[in-house]
């Protein structure tokens, strides 16, 4: 991975985890992370079925999507 967040000097991103990340801005921070290539552990109230899928949906990444659900 050789990209980063675009901060001068900052190291690449390898993990994050994004609450609210199935829908809307969260979901959309989701997909920017996995597509440099960053493991992303995403936790929400509800985990609809299909929603790694549908934030991987035409990325291609080496990095992961894990969904967790809790309150």
């Amino acid at each position: 991975m050789t990209q980063n967040d675009g901060r001068s000097g900052s190291a690449p991103v390898r993990r994050v985890f994004i609450t609210g990340g199935t829908s809307g801005l969260g979901q959309a921070i989701a997909r920017h992370f996995h597509r440099l290539g960053a493991d992303v552990g995403i936790f929400d109230l509800a985990i609809p079925d299909g929603a790694a899928e549908a934030i991987a949906a035409g990325v291609v990444s080496s990095g992961r999507i894990l969904p967790f659900r809790g309150d």
